[in-house]
């Protein structure tokens, strides 16, 4: 077992980027028909999933790094289509953890009066209310506790499923 872990980290092995770029298709998100569900992959962590008629952002990182330094973890490879300017509204924003390149200062700046709600780990949540963010949008939940996502406030509860309830 340690010869295996030994091999793993001192091993040194080649990047295998891919000899041709992902096909990147840029989607117009605003015009998207609510009625339509759909789930667009936007890089790396970032998702934008609309369900039930709900605009939902998971992990949104549109800055060219994701990372304190502009000089490291360039978010994504060439030219990244999305902005946070050109976002519709969202419905609900769901932050996974506070690493960079899943929680990005200058996205969430631009995207706080498009934010209906968020849903984030316990803790999380002191960093959007620094960055100006109304804790009344805010839920913070802690392992193993579960969360209804509601767009009205924290306490409205759902009547159906998870994602199909939001709203």
């Amino acid at each position: 077992m340690l010869a295996a872990w030994w091999d793993f980290l001192m091993t040194k092995r080649g990047k295998r980027p891919s000899a041709q770029p992902l096909p990147l298709v840029k989607t117009d998100l605003a015009t998207l028909p609510l009625g339509q569900d759909v789930m667009v992959w936007l890089g790396h962590s970032s998702w934008y999933p609309q369900l039930a008629g709900k605009r939902i952002l998971i992990d949104p990182v549109f800055s060219d790094y994701a990372a304190p330094f502009s000089f490291i973890n360039k978010a994504f490879p060439g030219d990244y289509p999305w902005r946070a300017e050109g976002m519709p509204e969202i419905d609900l924003l769901i932050i996974s953890h506070d690493h960079y390149d899943h929680l990005d200062y200058a996205t969430i700046r631009a995207l706080l009066p498009k934010i209906k709600r968020v849903i984030t780990p316990l803790g999380v949540g002191s960093h959007l209310r620094y960055w100006g963010m109304d804790g009344a949008l805010i839920t913070e939940a802690d392992w193993q506790q579960a969360v209804r996502p509601a767009t009205s406030s924290p306490s409205t509860c759902c009547r159906r499923g998870t994602f199909p309830a939001v709203g």
